[in-house]
């Protein structure tokens, strides 16, 4: 199931043997965003995103794991999922080739559930910018907890990501 895409990044089915090198390189940010959505260590957190997705999958560059995304349904036989991704420092060597697999990957997401949603940490403005060039569109700011920060809901359909360059 191994396909490779763009600038030596590979796209794979997502396996438990990937998530504890992936935790291992998350960037800071997402560390950050991760603990203030979960509120548990990053390990469990990441296996708590993996179990709850009817599809995952890992982002490879070089052979080694940069990143990971996955797609979690509201309910059964719904058509709106919430989509999470996490990455790792080596997803930024290829920022450009790393950004057009992501929309590929949510292109299939969406060809699964028609409407998509994701949140995103207010701190975190590079990922905000990376969501609204994936075609997300800011809908509501969210508070999951009630010291932590709030988080931005993006919202993603067909007609948006084909619309982004």
């Amino acid at each position: 199931m191994k396909k490779t895409t763009s600038n030596d990044i590979s796209l794979q089915a997502l396996c438990k043997e990937d998530l504890a090198p992936l935790s291992a390189t998350l960037r800071a940010a997402d560390r950050a965003e991760m603990q203030a959505l979960y509120g548990q260590d990053i390990k469990s957190a990441l296996q708590e995103c993996f179990a709850r997705s009817v599809v995952a999958v890992g982002f490879f560059y070089k052979g080694k794991i940069a990143a990971a995304a996955g797609v979690e349904p509201e309910g059964f036989l719904g058509r709106r999922a919430c989509v999470w991704s996490w990455s790792g420092a080596e997803a930024g060597r290829c920022s450009k080739a790393f950004w057009k697999v992501s929309k590929q990957v949510l292109q299939g997401f969406l060809a699964l559930y028609p409407q998509l949603y994701a949140a995103c940490d207010q701190r975190y403005g590079a990922a905000q910018r990376y969501i609204m060039r994936l075609g997300g569109r800011k809908v509501k700011k969210v508070s999951f907890h009630l010291s932590g920060p709030a988080f931005w809901i993006y919202e993603f359909n067909k007609a948006d990501i084909g619309t982004k360059k």
